[in-house]
């Protein structure tokens, strides 16, 4: 069985994180939950960093984006939603707290987006790419695999002169 010790560390963290954040927000303690998951992403980025062999830009990415949609919602029901006392357990919605969370939501959005970019347009230092061949190389190849390519000869006829010149054949 294939472990790959390097992944499940690096998603070990996460999930520690996650779940010291998700006790953290339920026990009304929104400032330090903010301090847990900047230090758990920080840690997780500078663990991709420094023992990956390649960095997957798209996967920083996506985490940054899921961890700030994760605060934008404890954003939400911190600052957005307040119980009332009459109806008894009816809740108000706040407008101040809605803009606070999609703000998170939408500022967390820009890094994945940098993180596309990045990945797309610098094909050199992302993982998920094909090195592209010197064209020497792409050349012998093709040079090769026009040489390999194989015809019967029964399926080909001469063309006359006239023919040519009348120019009514088909290229094939």
């Amino acid at each position: 069985m294939n472990i790959n010790l390097q992944q499940i560390i690096s998603n070990s963290i996460l999930v520690v994180g996650m779940i010291f954040f998700l006790f953290v927000v339920i026990a009304k303690e929104f400032m330090f939950s903010i301090i847990i998951s900047s230090f758990t992403l920080i840690s997780w980025i500078l663990y991709q960093i420094i023992v990956s062999q390649k960095i997957n830009y798209k996967k920083i990415g996506n985490v940054v984006f899921l961890s700030g949609i994760i605060i934008g919602v404890a954003t939400f029901f911190v600052f957005g939603v307040e119980q009332v006392a009459y109806p008894a357990g009816s809740i108000k919605f706040k407008a101040s707290g809605i803009a606070k969370s999609l703000a998170v939501i939408l500022f967390s959005m820009l890094p994945a987006l940098m993180f596309y970019i990045v990945e797309d347009s610098i094909p050199s230092i992302s993982s998920s790419k094909k090195i592209e061949l010197p064209r020497e190389t792409r050349m012998k190849k093709e040079k090769k695999e026009i040489e390999n390519v194989e015809y019967n000869e029964d399926e080909w006829e001469e063309i006359s002169e006239e023919e040519l010149s009348d120019q009514e054949y088909e290229l094939t």
